[in-house]
C-alpha cells in the first residue's frame, strides 16, 4: 500500500506541476515572448524546494516521504539521493520563500494584460502539490500548513498589489 500511495501523490504532483508550467509558458510566450525552459527551471526549482522544505518542516523524514519521493523524482538506486535532494532544496527554499518567482510575476502580468485568472489558476496547483506533499506521510502538520499559507499569501500580496483583488478562496 505505501507504493501505492506514494504513486498516486506522485501523479497528482506531476499534473500539478505540469498545469503550472502550463500556466506560466502560455503567459510567457504571449506577454514576453520569454524562454520558457528558463522559467520551467524556476518552476521545478520553486516547487521542488517548497516541497523539500514541507517534508522537513516536522522535523521527521518518514518512509512514506521516502516513497513519495521515489516515485516522483525517479532517483533510481541512487543511494541516500533523497536526503541529498532534501539537503538541497531545502536550503534553497531559505531564500525562495520570501521571493515572487518569476514564472508568478509573468502570470500576474498577463492577467493584467489579458483580463485573466491565469496567476489565480497557478496558486491553486502550488497548493495542490503542497498538500499532496504534506500528507504523504498520512500527517498534516500545522507547521506545514503555515508554510503553505505564508507562502501562498505572499503570492496573493503581490496579485493583489498588481490587480487590486485577492485569490478569494485563500484562507483569511
Amino acid at each position: 500500500m505505501l507504493n501505492d500511495d506514494a504513486f498516486i501523490a506522485a501523479a497528482v504532483v506531476r499534473d500539478a506541476m505540469a498545469n503550472i508550467f502550463e500556466f506560466a509558458a502560455e503567459s510567457a510566450v504571449r506577454v514576453l515572448g520569454a524562454n520558457t525552459e528558463k522559467l520551467r527551471a524556476e518552476l521545478h526549482e520553486t516547487v521542488f524546494a517548497l516541497m523539500a522544505h514541507l517534508i522537513t518542516v516536522d522535523g521527521q523524514f518518514d518512509p512514506r516521504e521516502r516513497a513519495f519521493l521515489r516515485q516522483l523524482l525517479d532517483f533510481g538506486q541512487e543511494p541516500n539521493a533523497e536526503l541529498n535532494f532534501l539537503r538541497n532544496y531545502t536550503e534553497r527554499w531559505r531564500v525562495m520563500e520570501k521571493n515572487v518567482p518569476e514564472f508568478f510575476r509573468i502570470a500576474v502580468d498577463y492577467d493584467v494584460k489579458y483580463k485573466t485568472e491565469t496567476a489565480r489558476g497557478i496558486m491553486r496547483e502550488i497548493q495542490i502539490v503542497a498538500n499532496n506533499c504534506s500528507v504523504t506521510d498520512k500527517h498534516f502538520a500545522a507547521s506545514e500548513a503555515e508554510v503553505i499559507r505564508r507562502y501562498l499569501r505572499l503570492l496573493d500580496n503581490y496579485l493583489e498589489g498588481r490587480t487590486g483583488s485577492t485569490a478569494a478562496w485563500l484562507e483569511p
